[in-house]
């Protein structure tokens, strides 16, 4: 009887399950395994999947994440907001095991390798930190606008990012930043936004001007700030702030780069910011990129006709540069279409997130949408030689067993959560 009662139980729920933003994750499945197979494509190939390439790998990783999904949706609910702090501090273990015996793959000791199988010990740890996060902020009596409470918030996410980062693997633990969008969800001040971003704006400002042009401008905001606020003490105070701080940054940036950086460092930073030319390494990779999307024009060259693609000009074309694949072989309608799939599905997530009836859904599809945007956005950017080559993989698209599995979990239990949203 019971056993009967809880099939049918599962039945509704999965009735219930968010069916556009599942339809988009297999459009986004079957889309990159198209273009994993087109990377690898030549005239001689017999086999539509072959298991020793990776097309044949990327079905098996497919195959295993659609396995994981599935038995998300049969679980129950209530064990993701319970379970959350132990998958975090697994996460952590992972890392930390990772640091001390992983494996190197291009320079960053992130993997653990299971005989023929590799793990992505930070892809665990984005969906660890996207779960103990929402089960911090849904905590009763927690409010990220007290120090304490902010400061463990931050903590929660920092953990992982500092131990990716000795890891070597500066792209993943970009991505940990997203989860402060998280946070100002939760009533987080926008300034913790504003402030990073302002930071961004005036180093690279004077990375690309100089320091004596910065500092003109800045004094220039002062100049008029004072004449238009000059009888408020409050906005007076507040431009007085941010014209010092703004002031000793950008004398800070500018003898850090000149005086505290060796030559090498330099070399790599202008030519990250385009005032030098990388004949090699990821200047190339950037080059061929734009090459290969700029040869599609707007309708593509067509399926499997892409040269750049075909004669394997892009490195990493199947991960880091699969949107060049795009471009090249579907054009700008192909590139816009995919951009916005993306686009829907992240609006998709935000529209589940704002229905929830709990804090913790809430808040975990805040950090699902913020970790795929991130992705999305930093992968895209890359692509196109608006963003430093970091080694972020397409959700969804580009090849890999742990950036699928990772991302097939952390939105499944998403609409796990959600189809179970008024059942406890």
């Amino acid at each position: 009887m019971n056993s009967a009662i809880g099939q049918r139980k599962n039945s509704y729920l999965l009735e219930r399950v968010d069916f556009i933003a599942v339809a988009i994750v297999f459009i986004l499945m079957a889309f990159g395994w198209m273009n994993i197979y087109s990377t690898e494509y030549s005239d001689d190939q017999k086999k539509i999947i072959d298991f020793s390439l990776s097309n044949g790998k990327q079905i098996i990783n497919i195959s295993i994440a659609m396995g994981v999904a599935v038995i998300i949706l049969l679980l129950s609910a209530r064990l993701f907001d319970t379970i959350s702090y132990f998958v975090y501090a697994v996460a952590i273990v992972l890392l930390l095991y990772t640091l001390v015996s992983g494996k190197v793959v291009h320079a960053a000791k992130g993997w653990i390798q299971f005989g023929g199988f590799q793990l992505q010990a930070a892809e665990v740890a984005k969906l660890g930190a996207a779960m103990a996060l929402a089960k911090f902020v849904s905590t009763h009596g927690i409010d990220v606008r007290k120090v304490k409470d902010r400061m463990i918030a931050f903590a929660i996410i920092l953990l992982p990012l500092l131990i990716v980062l000795f890891q070597n693997d500066t792209g993943s633990a970009i991505v940990f930043f997203a989860f402060v969008f998280v946070l100002y969800r939760e009533g987080l001040s926008i300034l913790y936004i504003v402030i990073p971003v302002l930071i961004a704006i005036i180093s690279l400002s004077v990375l690309l001007l100089g320091i004596l042009p910065v500092i003109e401008v800045i004094a220039g905001i002062g100049l008029v700030g004072f004449l238009i606020f000059r009888r408020s003490k409050r906005m007076l105070t507040f431009l007085a702030i941010f014209v010092i701080s703004a002031s000793c940054l950008t004398g800070g940036v500018s003898y850090g780069f000149n005086h505290v950086f060796k030559d090498y460092q330099r070399e790599r930073i202008n030519i990250l910011i385009g005032k030098e030319v990388d004949k090699q390494g990821a200047g190339y990779n950037v080059r061929q990129s734009l090459i290969a999307i700029g040869s599609g024009g707007a309708t593509g060259k067509g399926f499997l006709k892409g040269t750049q693609t075909k004669y394997r000009f892009v490195p990493k074309q199947s991960t880091d540069f699969i949107f060049c694949t795009v471009g090249e072989e579907y054009g700008f309608i192909g590139s816009a279409a995919l951009v916005l799939l993306y686009i829907t599905l992240l609006y998709r997530i935000i529209i589940i997130s704002e229905r929830q009836k709990f804090t913790f859904n809430r808040a975990y599809g805040y950090g699902v949408a913020s970790v795929l945007f991130f992705h999305f956005a930093i992968n895209i950017g890359m692509a196109l030689g608006l963003f430093p080559v970091v080694g972020i993989p397409l959700p969804f698209v580009s090849y890999g067993g742990s950036s699928m599995l990772s991302f097939t979990a952390m939105m499944f239990i998403l609409l796990k959560l959600d189809a179970a949203n008024s059942e406890y």
